[in-house]
């Protein structure tokens, strides 16, 4: 087929790797190249590399790939590291218990930083609502996170033991901006060491989350549903050495 051939391939890549209205073509091109679909795969993600272009986001790829090597857990290498990628960034993988965590480091981090900029107190207090309501789910979430057996170094049972100490600490709503800042800064620095992160590592621009979220995380996932639409569940070696490089930073 005359259209499969590398000039074609090597635009389609280039030019519409990270809009969503392509996908379709992806996925069927992927379909018809069936057993050949390696060298499309693998300029997917070589091109999806050109999107971790700020040091920010590679020392979170560089983070996420430490934290999830080697470890005892029964999914795969770029799952666990997606599953990392969300407690820094909540949208990364919507659907794993990762989202909890990272969606209350979110926004305590909000919150910080409104307080910090002096924004209304009201709308300050509104967030931190926002997130206590949320404190019995990241708990739920960090004792399924410790079955998946995924993270290196983080101690599940002392974390929710932690969280569960603060949940019974809730400022309550007539208590000062100072003493709800004070308390959300503690949530926040117990999940960030917890996970060995920093504030810094999550401090992401909207530039930085988006390239993030919308570049290279969706340009990952449209590969794996690409070798899914071509050669299914088997995972020949070319493949593998593909997966191996994914959500990794530039070496």
């Amino acid at each position: 087929m005359n259209f499969l051939e590398t000039r074609f391939i090597t635009q389609l890549v280039k030019e519409y790797l990270t809009d969503t209205r392509w996908r379709e073509v992806f996925l069927l091109t992927a379909e018809l190249m069936g057993d050949e679909v390696g060298n499309l795969l693998s300029l997917m993600q070589a091109e999806s590399q050109h999107y971790i272009n700020t040091p920010k986001l590679q020392n979170l790829l560089h983070w996420a790939d430490e934290i999830t090597s080697e470890t005892a857990g029964n999914i795969n290498p770029v799952d666990k590291r997606l599953i990392a990628l969300t407690i820094a960034d909540y949208d990364a993988f919507p659907d794993s218990y990762a989202y909890e965590i990272g969606y209350t480091i979110a926004i305590a981090n909000i919150t910080i930083k409104s307080h910090a900029n002096k924004a209304h107190a009201n709308d300050i207090i509104h967030m931190i609502v926002a997130y206590t309501t949320s404190i019995n789910e990241a708990i739920q979430a960090t004792l399924e996170l410790e079955k998946l057996q995924i993270f290196n170094h983080t101690n599940f049972t002392e974390l929710a033991g932690n969280l569960k100490e603060l949940k019974f600490k809730i400022p309550n709503h007539d208590k000062s901006l100072e003493e709800h800042t004070k308390f959300t800064q503690k949530l926040q620095d117990t999940l960030l060491v917890a996970f060995k992160l920093t504030p810094e590592m999550i401090d992401l621009s909207k530039e930085e989350l988006k390239t993030l979220d919308e570049k290279h995380l969706y340009a990952n996932k449209l590969i794996i549903d690409c070798k899914k639409s071509a050669i299914g569940e088997t995972s020949p070696l070319w493949w593998q050495e593909i997966e191996d490089r994914m959500l990794k930073p530039n070496l």
